[in-house]
């Protein structure tokens, strides 16, 4: 069971915390414009996906094996 109001929060905490990502967008709409900086939120997400659903396949079992490990993570 997920608690809803915690995972808001999480995702809202990750959204604002900067990083490499956010710097990238950041230089790229100064340099080159917020329209075309647009393009890159595509391959941003793209890449957040890859890396969330092939930690999922490789961390699942684990997780499984070891519940308090997720609640670590």
């Amino acid at each position: 069971m997920i608690n809803l109001a915690a995972f808001l929060l999480a995702v809202v905490a990750i959204l604002v915390t900067p990083g490499p990502t956010h710097a990238l967008l950041c230089a790229s709409g100064g340099l080159v414009g917020m329209g075309r900086s647009l393009l890159l939120i595509p391959a941003e997400l793209s890449g957040y996906l890859t890396s969330i659903a092939v930690m999922r396949r490789l961390g699942g079992a684990l997780i499984r094996a070891v519940p308090q490990l997720g609640i670590t993570l």
